[in-house]
């Protein structure tokens, strides 16, 4: 129900009457269509400051070797519980830039990359990545997760000799890492 005060002109009655048209149209907007809005406010595209890094991991019972990046033995309990091998060894690492819109390839040995498919940057930091292990031209590990800027995600590969592979990927700015 709208009043109107007959003291004001008419054209700022008609004002008044408009902008309150207008606010009750905004009061019927829904909760849940102002939940989603909210929910998706926080997340975006990579920036392009980010990169991705990413290395190939032999895992057997053989002792951890030097080449392996020395931040990374901090993982070594880890990478024993997920692999069930007490070393690893490095067959190479490489590190991209995330461009927007574009798949980002971590080109390994052996005929092997890894290819990050997509990558949503969340407001708290945390990423959304898909990923994919190919050997040659096939997928033989696809896998999707929500991991933190700087923080290692390691998937499981195939078995190989008498160990497994195992890849390590971090996302993020650089500087996050620069300490490798």
């Amino acid at each position: 129900m709208l009043l109107v005060d007959n003291s004001l002109t008419t054209e700022t009655q008609r004002v008044i009457v408009r902008k309150k048209v207008c606010l009750e149209s905004l009061s019927r907007i829904t909760f849940p269509g102002l939940i989603l809005a909210f929910c998706f406010a926080g997340l975006s595209q990579a920036k392009a400051t980010d990169e991705i890094w990413g290395c190939l991991l032999y895992a057997s019972h053989e002792r951890t070797s030097p080449d392996v990046p020395a931040w990374l033995k901090n993982y070594n309990e880890r990478l024993v519980r997920l692999a069930g091998y007490r070393g690893v060894r490095s067959l190479g690492q490489s590190e991209v830039p995330v461009l927007p819109d574009r798949p980002a390839v971590i080109y390994l040995r052996g005929n092997m990359r890894v290819q990050l498919n997509s990558c949503v940057r969340e407001g708290s930091g945390h990423y959304l990545i898909s990923l994919k292990l190919y050997h040659g031209e096939h997928a033989i590990v696809e896998t999707q997760a929500r991991i933190a800027g700087g923080s290692p995600l390691f998937f499981r590969g195939p078995a190989w000799r008498d160990g497994r592979l195992i890849v390590a990927v971090v996302i993020g700015e650089w500087r996050w890492w620069g300490w490798w």
